[in-house]
């Protein structure tokens, strides 16, 4: 991920068929396959996967927060300072046997998640969130490890074709003003790939749990 946005805090490390005769479709992608990304991210330490199940919108928020645009290796190191808080490795814990119970549409592409937490943390009871439903690209290069990425609509970081096989990169700050921008040369390209899946957009009261 090189879209320089936005940190998770320490609530969401509590976390976040057949078309026709002879062909067949992917599954369609569920708010449960993002929960069980948060849990294997969690558990396996992968602060990249965590940070990437959050909405631009949820990232505008915190952004706004704590005042400035924070990175992922912000991010990293401040989980890493919060493993020595042991309320957190509590709900890491009880994470991972964590489920969806009922999953409520609000909208279009919008839907209340209801998430089931055993043992005493939550006091064996269910959390409501928000998610919503989004179409993220990414932008694979051959010299690269990592994909450029970000969400169709979002002007954070856009990827824009040149006509001729390449790209131009360019990241806005909230006010619309570019920040930074490259040009992808048709060489460079390896893939460029959409794909659609809910995000967390709201963690209500557990934002407020560890606010």
């Amino acid at each position: 991920m090189r879209t320089p946005t936005v940190v998770l805090l320490a609530f969401v490390s509590v976390f976040g068929c057949a078309a026709g005769r002879g062909t067949r479709r992917a599954p369609q992608p569920q708010p449960v396959h993002t929960l069980r990304q948060l849990q294997d991210a969690v558990r396996t330490g992968n602060r990249r996967s965590e940070w990437s199940v959050l909405s631009p919108g949820f990232k505008a928020r915190l952004n706004q927060r704590m005042g400035r645009t924070i990175d992922l290796a912000d991010y990293t190191h401040f989980r890493l300072v919060q493993q020595r808080n042991p309320r957190v490795r509590e709900a890491e814990k009880y994470l991972q046997g964590a489920s969806i119970s009922g999953v409520r549409m609000t909208g279009q592409g919008r839907a209340r998640v209801t998430i089931w937490f055993g043992g005493p943390l939550f006091f064996g009871r269910a959390v409501n969130v928000q998610m919503i439903y989004l179409s993220r690209w990414e932008l694979y290069l051959t010299d690269e490890r990592d994909p450029y990425w970000g969400f169709h609509g979002d002007n954070a970081i856009t990827a824009q074709p040149d006509g001729e096989g390449g790209y131009n990169i360019v990241t806005r700050d909230p006010q619309g003003q570019v920040t930074w921008q490259e040009h992808i040369e048709a060489k460079r390209v390896r893939a460029f790939q959409t794909r659609t899946a809910w995000y967390f957009d709201h963690l209500g009261e557990l934002e407020s749990y560890f606010g």
